[in-house]
Protein backbone atom coordinates (compact mmCIF):
# COMPACT_ATOMS: atom_id res chain seq x y z
CA UNK A 1 0.00 0.00 0.00
CA UNK A 2 2.87 2.32 0.92
CA UNK A 3 4.61 1.60 -2.40
CA UNK A 4 1.37 2.29 -4.26
CA UNK A 5 0.96 5.69 -2.58
CA UNK A 6 4.60 6.50 -3.27
CA UNK A 7 4.22 5.54 -6.92
CA UNK A 8 1.11 7.69 -7.19
CA UNK A 9 2.96 10.65 -5.66
CA UNK A 10 5.71 10.22 -8.23
CA UNK A 11 3.15 10.03 -11.03
CA UNK A 12 1.41 13.16 -9.72
CA UNK A 13 4.67 15.09 -10.27
CA UNK A 14 5.04 13.98 -13.91
CA UNK A 15 3.45 15.37 -17.04
CA UNK A 16 1.45 12.24 -17.93
CA UNK A 17 -0.29 13.88 -20.88
CA UNK A 18 3.07 14.67 -22.43
CA UNK A 19 4.29 11.17 -21.58
CA UNK A 20 1.44 9.61 -23.57
CA UNK A 21 1.46 12.33 -26.22
CA UNK A 22 -2.15 13.46 -25.68
CA UNK A 23 -3.99 16.69 -24.83
CA UNK A 24 -5.17 17.47 -21.30
CA UNK A 25 -8.82 17.07 -22.33
CA UNK A 26 -8.23 13.68 -24.04
CA UNK A 27 -11.08 11.12 -23.82
CA UNK A 28 -10.75 7.58 -22.49
CA UNK A 29 -10.72 6.30 -26.04
CA UNK A 30 -7.86 8.65 -26.96
CA UNK A 31 -5.98 7.59 -23.81
CA UNK A 32 -6.29 3.88 -24.72
CA UNK A 33 -5.20 4.55 -28.30
CA UNK A 34 -2.16 6.55 -27.23
CA UNK A 35 -1.28 3.88 -24.64
CA UNK A 36 -1.37 1.06 -27.20
CA UNK A 37 0.89 3.01 -29.53
CA UNK A 38 3.39 3.79 -26.79
CA UNK A 39 3.21 0.21 -25.45
CA UNK A 40 4.29 -1.13 -28.80
CA UNK A 41 7.18 1.32 -28.96
CA UNK A 42 8.34 0.64 -25.41
CA UNK A 43 7.76 -3.13 -25.24
CA UNK A 44 10.95 -4.94 -24.13
CA UNK A 45 10.72 -7.24 -27.10
CA UNK A 46 10.97 -4.20 -29.37
CA UNK A 47 14.08 -2.95 -27.55
CA UNK A 48 16.42 -5.94 -27.21
CA UNK A 49 19.47 -3.70 -26.72
CA UNK A 50 17.97 -1.91 -23.72
CA UNK A 51 15.26 -4.14 -22.32
CA UNK A 52 15.60 -2.95 -18.71
CA UNK A 53 14.96 0.67 -19.62
CA UNK A 54 12.19 -0.34 -22.00
CA UNK A 55 10.51 -2.40 -19.25
CA UNK A 56 10.60 0.58 -16.88
CA UNK A 57 9.05 2.84 -19.53
CA UNK A 58 6.47 0.18 -20.38
CA UNK A 59 5.40 -0.02 -16.74
CA UNK A 60 5.34 3.78 -16.46
CA UNK A 61 3.01 4.37 -19.39
CA UNK A 62 0.69 1.64 -18.09
CA UNK A 63 0.50 3.38 -14.71
CA UNK A 64 -0.09 6.69 -16.47
CA UNK A 65 -2.91 5.18 -18.53
CA UNK A 66 -4.53 3.61 -15.45
CA UNK A 67 -4.34 6.89 -13.46
CA UNK A 68 -5.82 9.01 -16.25
CA UNK A 69 -8.64 6.51 -16.83
CA UNK A 70 -9.60 6.70 -13.14
CA UNK A 71 -11.94 9.68 -12.88
CA UNK A 72 -11.12 10.47 -9.25
CA UNK A 73 -7.36 10.14 -9.61
CA UNK A 74 -7.38 12.12 -12.86
CA UNK A 75 -9.35 14.94 -11.19
CA UNK A 76 -6.84 14.98 -8.33
CA UNK A 77 -3.96 14.91 -10.83
CA UNK A 78 -5.41 17.75 -12.93
CA UNK A 79 -5.96 19.83 -9.80
CA UNK A 80 -2.37 19.36 -8.68
CA UNK A 81 -1.04 20.10 -12.18
CA UNK A 82 -3.04 23.31 -12.37
CA UNK A 83 -1.77 24.33 -8.93
CA UNK A 84 1.75 23.49 -10.01
CA UNK A 85 1.40 25.56 -13.20
CA UNK A 86 -0.14 28.44 -11.24
CA UNK A 87 2.76 28.34 -8.78
CA UNK A 88 5.23 28.23 -11.66
CA UNK A 89 3.50 31.17 -13.33
CA UNK A 90 3.58 33.06 -10.03
CA UNK A 91 7.29 32.38 -9.69
CA UNK A 92 7.84 33.52 -13.27
CA UNK A 93 5.79 36.64 -12.60
CA UNK A 94 7.77 37.26 -9.43
CA UNK A 95 11.00 36.69 -11.36
CA UNK A 96 9.77 39.10 -14.02
CA UNK A 97 9.11 41.72 -11.35
CA UNK A 98 12.53 41.11 -9.86
CA UNK A 99 14.10 41.42 -13.32
CA UNK A 100 12.14 44.63 -13.88
CA UNK A 101 13.28 45.98 -10.52
CA UNK A 102 16.86 44.98 -11.33
CA UNK A 103 16.60 46.62 -14.77
CA UNK A 104 15.09 49.78 -13.24
CA UNK A 105 17.86 49.85 -10.66
CA UNK A 106 20.47 49.38 -13.38
CA UNK A 107 18.89 52.21 -15.39
CA UNK A 108 18.87 54.52 -12.36
CA UNK A 109 22.49 53.68 -11.63
CA UNK A 110 23.37 54.30 -15.26
CA UNK A 111 21.56 57.67 -15.25
CA UNK A 112 23.22 58.56 -11.97
CA UNK A 113 26.62 57.67 -13.40
CA UNK A 114 25.88 59.70 -16.54
CA UNK A 115 24.83 62.68 -14.40
CA UNK A 116 28.01 62.31 -12.35
CA UNK A 117 30.05 62.25 -15.56
CA UNK A 118 28.18 65.32 -16.88
CA UNK A 119 28.71 67.14 -13.59
CA UNK A 120 32.39 66.20 -13.65
CA UNK A 121 32.63 67.47 -17.20
CA UNK A 122 30.89 70.71 -16.19
CA UNK A 123 33.32 71.10 -13.29
CA UNK A 124 36.27 70.51 -15.61
CA UNK A 125 34.87 73.04 -18.10
CA UNK A 126 34.32 75.60 -15.32
CA UNK A 127 37.84 74.98 -14.05
CA UNK A 128 39.15 75.40 -17.60
CA UNK A 129 37.14 78.60 -18.03
CA UNK A 130 38.45 79.93 -14.70
CA UNK A 131 42.00 79.06 -15.75
CA UNK A 132 41.56 80.68 -19.16
CA UNK A 133 39.96 83.72 -17.54
CA UNK A 134 42.86 84.07 -15.11
CA UNK A 135 45.38 83.68 -17.93
CA UNK A 136 43.52 86.17 -20.13
CA UNK A 137 43.14 88.59 -17.24
CA UNK A 138 46.86 88.38 -16.59
CA UNK A 139 47.61 89.01 -20.28
CA UNK A 140 45.13 91.89 -20.37
CA UNK A 141 46.65 93.46 -17.25
CA UNK A 142 50.14 93.12 -18.70
CA UNK A 143 48.98 94.64 -22.00
CA UNK A 144 47.24 97.53 -20.20
CA UNK A 145 50.30 98.13 -18.06
CA UNK A 146 52.57 98.17 -21.12
CA UNK A 147 50.22 100.56 -22.91
CA UNK A 148 49.99 102.85 -19.91
CA UNK A 149 53.75 102.84 -19.46
CA UNK A 150 54.19 103.58 -23.16
CA UNK A 151 51.68 106.42 -22.87
CA UNK A 152 53.50 107.81 -19.83
CA UNK A 153 56.81 107.67 -21.67
CA UNK A 154 55.27 109.56 -24.55
CA UNK A 155 54.21 112.23 -22.06
CA UNK A 156 57.63 112.57 -20.44
CA UNK A 157 60.20 111.61 -23.11
CA UNK A 158 61.68 114.41 -25.21
CA UNK A 159 59.84 115.10 -28.47
CA UNK A 160 60.94 116.79 -31.67
CA UNK A 161 59.43 119.30 -34.10
CA UNK A 162 60.74 119.89 -37.58
CA UNK A 163 60.20 123.27 -39.25
CA UNK A 164 60.99 124.43 -42.76
CA UNK A 165 61.00 127.88 -44.33
CA UNK A 166 61.35 129.32 -47.81
CA UNK A 167 63.72 132.33 -47.67
CA UNK A 168 67.40 132.29 -46.79
CA UNK A 169 68.45 133.84 -43.48
CA UNK A 170 68.58 137.65 -43.30
CA UNK A 171 68.88 140.03 -40.47
CA UNK A 172 65.23 141.18 -40.70
CA UNK A 173 63.18 138.14 -41.69
CA UNK A 174 65.66 135.24 -41.63
CA UNK A 175 66.11 132.18 -39.49
CA UNK A 176 69.21 130.83 -37.85
CA UNK A 177 69.88 128.75 -34.77
CA UNK A 178 69.62 131.72 -32.41
CA UNK A 179 66.39 132.95 -34.04
CA UNK A 180 64.76 129.47 -33.87
CA UNK A 181 65.81 129.13 -30.23
CA UNK A 182 64.34 132.54 -29.45
CA UNK A 183 61.03 131.66 -31.14
CA UNK A 184 60.54 128.29 -29.45
CA UNK A 185 62.18 128.89 -26.07
CA UNK A 186 59.17 130.91 -25.00
CA UNK A 187 57.27 127.60 -24.82
CA UNK A 188 59.88 125.80 -22.76
CA UNK A 189 63.43 124.53 -22.70
CA UNK A 190 64.65 123.54 -26.20
CA UNK A 191 67.70 122.50 -28.13
CA UNK A 192 67.99 123.37 -31.81
CA UNK A 193 69.83 122.00 -34.81
CA UNK A 194 69.65 124.00 -38.06
CA UNK A 195 70.63 122.79 -41.51
CA UNK A 196 69.95 125.02 -44.51
CA UNK A 197 66.23 125.92 -44.33
CA UNK A 198 65.28 123.18 -41.87
CA UNK A 199 65.47 123.10 -38.09
CA UNK A 200 64.94 120.27 -35.60
CA UNK A 201 63.77 121.47 -32.20
CA UNK A 202 63.96 119.15 -29.19
CA UNK A 203 61.50 119.85 -26.37
CA UNK A 204 62.21 118.48 -22.89
CA UNK A 205 58.58 119.09 -21.94
CA UNK A 206 56.15 117.33 -24.34
CA UNK A 207 53.28 119.63 -23.29
CA UNK A 208 55.35 122.66 -24.39
CA UNK A 209 55.91 120.98 -27.75
CA UNK A 210 52.18 120.37 -28.13
CA UNK A 211 51.47 124.04 -27.45
CA UNK A 212 54.16 125.18 -29.92
CA UNK A 213 52.99 122.82 -32.62
CA UNK A 214 49.42 124.04 -32.28
CA UNK A 215 50.01 127.84 -32.49
CA UNK A 216 53.50 128.71 -33.77
CA UNK A 217 53.71 129.98 -37.37
CA UNK A 218 57.07 131.73 -37.48
CA UNK A 219 57.89 135.31 -38.41
CA UNK A 220 55.15 137.37 -40.03
CA UNK A 221 57.27 138.25 -43.07
CA UNK A 222 58.63 134.74 -43.45
CA UNK A 223 56.19 132.21 -41.97
CA UNK A 224 57.23 128.62 -41.67
CA UNK A 225 56.65 126.57 -44.77
CA UNK A 226 55.83 123.58 -42.58
CA UNK A 227 55.82 122.64 -38.92
CA UNK A 228 55.41 118.98 -38.07
CA UNK A 229 56.36 116.31 -35.62
CA UNK A 230 59.74 114.76 -36.13
CA UNK A 231 59.11 111.28 -34.77
CA UNK A 232 56.07 110.21 -32.70
CA UNK A 233 53.82 112.94 -31.44
CA UNK A 234 53.36 113.21 -27.67
CA UNK A 235 50.13 112.00 -26.09
CA UNK A 236 48.23 114.94 -24.58
CA UNK A 237 47.00 114.70 -20.97
CA UNK A 238 43.33 114.54 -21.95
CA UNK A 239 44.16 111.60 -24.22
CA UNK A 240 45.73 109.80 -21.29
CA UNK A 241 42.55 110.27 -19.29
CA UNK A 242 40.60 108.72 -22.14
CA UNK A 243 42.97 105.78 -22.40
CA UNK A 244 40.80 102.73 -23.11
CA UNK A 245 41.79 99.80 -20.97
CA UNK A 246 41.43 96.39 -22.52
CA UNK A 247 38.98 94.24 -20.57
CA UNK A 248 39.14 90.50 -19.96
CA UNK A 249 36.74 88.38 -22.07
CA UNK A 250 33.49 87.18 -20.49
CA UNK A 251 32.66 83.55 -19.64
CA UNK A 252 30.50 83.34 -22.78
CA UNK A 253 33.42 84.57 -24.88
CA UNK A 254 35.71 81.98 -23.29
CA UNK A 255 33.15 79.18 -23.85
CA UNK A 256 32.82 80.21 -27.51
CA UNK A 257 36.60 80.17 -27.83
CA UNK A 258 36.73 76.67 -26.29
CA UNK A 259 33.97 75.35 -28.58
CA UNK A 260 35.63 76.93 -31.61
CA UNK A 261 38.96 75.38 -30.62
CA UNK A 262 37.33 71.95 -30.24
CA UNK A 263 35.59 72.35 -33.61
CA UNK A 264 38.85 73.33 -35.30
CA UNK A 265 40.57 70.36 -33.65
CA UNK A 266 37.87 68.01 -34.97
CA UNK A 267 38.37 69.29 -38.53
CA UNK A 268 42.10 68.55 -38.44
Amino acid sequence: MANTNKNNEELMKMDLYKLLGIEEDATTKEINKAYRKKAVECHPDKNPDNQEKAKDMFDLIKKAKDLLKDIGQRAEYDHKQKAKKAAKAKVQQYDAKRRKMAEDLAQREKRSEEECQKEQKRKEERAKVDRLRAENLKLVEERNREQEEAAKRRLTDPVFIKVKWNKESSEEQGYNKEQIEKIFSKYGKVEVVVKKRTAIIEFKDPSAAVLAESIEQGLTGNPFKSLEWFGPAPLPQHHQRKFARTTAPSVDDLMRQMRQAQANKGKQ
